[in-house]
């Protein structure tokens, strides 16, 4: 796909394309230019004629004469060896930097595959290990708590414990948005929505659902190590734009 798509790759191809038009303009430059003429010429002339005929008697004679004719220079000495020879040079360099633009894009679209992966797998288990079973342990000690079998201290633990699954997945989520920005960057175009990894939905019975946060509430939150939950719902096209700002 990024073979395809990139446009800096697009643009490597076209400037070879042009590399090659140069080298065939030189090429025919280069060439002996012929030349052909014709040329049409009529004359006119007077006979003498002999005085026995009589002096005032006069004749005349016309011709009509065709000529073709054919010029060309013979570049013994320029054949346009230099602009030729120029055209050759720059269209070698520009093959030089499409195969090292190749190169670069199979290796960054690698990397930053390898990269989306990880985050993804990540999310992935936020979202279906990490937080069910905070959450099923805060239920199972809140109910404890109220059959009177743990202190409210226990309570409190569990919830800290919650709130730092919590903070886990965001980071987790703010590192998968960026690796995607920075996969369809590597790719040239967009990745479809039923690639991305699933998030987390779930909530405690009882309480509500986390409400969406905006960009810098969410980067206050991190960077003050807030202990509230603050899971985040995020659209493909927010996430793309709030990752390449980043």
């Amino acid at each position: 796909i990024a073979l395809r798509e990139r446009p800096d790759l697009q643009a490597a191809r076209l400037g070879l394309e042009l590399g090659t038009a140069r080298i065939r303009l030189a090429e025919s430059l280069g060439t002996p230019n012929i030349e052909g003429t014709v040329r049409f010429s009529r004359s006119k002339g007077i006979i003498d004629l002999p005085e026995s005929l009589g002096r005032d008697l006069i004749a005349t004679d016309t011709g009509n004469e065709l000529t073709f004719g054919v010029r060309f220079d013979l570049p013994i000495f320029n054949r346009n060896q230099g602009e030729i020879a120029a055209a050759v040079g720059e269209r070698a360099q520009a093959e030089r930097q499409r195969e090292f633009l190749e190169a670069t894009i199979k290796r960054d679209v690698a990397l930053a595959f390898r990269r989306y992966r990880a985050a993804a797998e990540a999310v992935v288990l936020y979202s279906t290990q990490i937080l069910p079973r905070s959450e099923d342990n805060l239920r199972s000690v809140r109910a404890a708590y109220n059959l009177g079998e743990f202190s409210v201290f226990d309570v409190v633990n569990e919830q800290r414990r919650l709130i730092e699954s919590e903070t886990g997945y965001n980071e987790a989520l703010r590192d998968y948005y960026a690796a995607l920005a920075e996969l369809e960057r590597a790719l040239g175009t967009t990745i479809p929505a039923s690639g991305f990894a699933p998030v987390s939905t779930s909530v405690l019975p009882g309480e509500d659902v986390f409400p969406r946060i905006d960009r810098s509430e969410f980067l206050r939150s991190m960077s003050m190590g807030s202990s509230s939950p603050a899971r985040v719902t995020v659209t493909p096209e927010a996430a793309r734009a709030e990752a390449k700002r980043n």
